[in-house]
């Protein structure tokens, strides 16, 4: 009787420990690094890259130009000038000509080709860039004008346009000045809030008082007879006396036409009509010069009724 052998059975506990075993050894055995700076292999691929440095000056001075920007083909990267106008290119292999590039703020841009020798640097020299422009001339005019003198001035064709039922109405016009009536007819003049005695007028030199009389009391006269209204503001109104510190209203004729060799004659007419009064006014201007003799002459005509509104009669 052939007797039989029975296999042993390996124990839980080392199959365990032979399955860990087998799962360390990647960990155990270390993967390969890159190229240490020490290493040959890092060595070689140093040794396989050429350097070439470039010194930049500047043509006319031959001092060191700085930050300037330096190109050459086949360079790894461009690269700057240093405070000695100085850099560095790398290159992979040498070229036997080189392209190079070279431009800074202020220069003109330099490309050239040339031959380089390893171990020698390269100087180069760049132009300055200069923009000449064409002559400028600046002519000017100087306005000799006084600061303390505030005017303004109404001609003669604005006041033949102007239409305006008085003096103060038609002074509205100029900015700062406002006016101040008592019924339709009746308004004063208002400068920078001031009126009546604080105003001046002057007709062709001659002082006018009324209007500082009362509320009622307007100035009586006929601005169509004159060929120009100035008004003075400022400091300029202490130069026509007292009564002038609002400011002052000016009302000129225009010279008398003489100097003529022929008899000359001449005129215009103004005519209004007042709706509400049914009122009617107009004036008429004639003048003749003659050599050393002028004439002019003025009148005036008004008339009207009571004015109403739509409820009753102003009487």
């Amino acid at each position: 009787m052939q007797a039989r052998q029975v296999p042993k059975c390996i124990p839980w506990t080392r199959l365990y420990g032979l399955s860990g075993l087998l799962l360390a050894l990647p960990l155990l055995c270390p993967l390969p690094l890159a190229a240490d700076p020490g290493t040959a292999s890092y060595l070689e691929t140093k040794a396989e890259q050429h350097q070439l440095s470039f010194i930049v000056r500047s043509e006319r001075t031959r001092e060191p130009i700085i930050g300037a920007i330096v190109r050459c083909s086949g360079a790894l990267s461009p690269n700057s000038t240093d405070t000695q106008g100085q850099c560095t290119l790398r290159f992979r292999s040498l070229p036997t000509t080189l392209r190079v590039e070279v431009s800074s703020v202020g220069y003109k841009k330099l490309v050239r080709s040339l031959t380089p020798t390893e171990g020698k640097p390269i100087t180069l020299f760049l132009k300055e860039d200069v923009h000449e422009i064409d002559k400028v001339t600046v002519t000017a005019r100087q306005r000799h004008t006084s600061q303390l003198q505030q005017t303004a001035r109404i001609s003669s064709e604005q006041l033949e346009k102007g239409g305006a039922t008085s003096l103060a109405k038609m002074l509205e016009t100029i900015p700062g000045v406002s006016s101040i009536s008592t019924g339709s007819t009746v308004a004063k003049p208002v400068i920078q809030g001031m009126h009546s005695s604080r105003i001046l007028l002057m007709n062709n030199g001659v002082r006018l008082e009324s209007q500082s009389w009362g509320a009622d009391h307007a100035p009586e006269i006929d601005y169509t007879s004159s060929s120009m209204v100035e008004v003075v503001k400022g400091a300029e109104c202490v130069r026509y006396g007292f009564g002038a510190m609002g400011g002052v209203v000016l009302l000129n004729d225009a010279p008398l036409p003489h100097g003529q060799d022929r008899l000359h004659f001449s005129g215009k007419a103004n005519v209004g009509y007042d709706t509400n009064a049914r009122g009617f006014s107009g004036s008429t201007t004639l003048e003749t010069g003659y050599r050393r003799w002028g004439l002019r002459l003025h009148g005036m005509y008004t008339r009207g009724g009571d004015y109403s509104t739509a409820e009753y009669v102003l009487n």
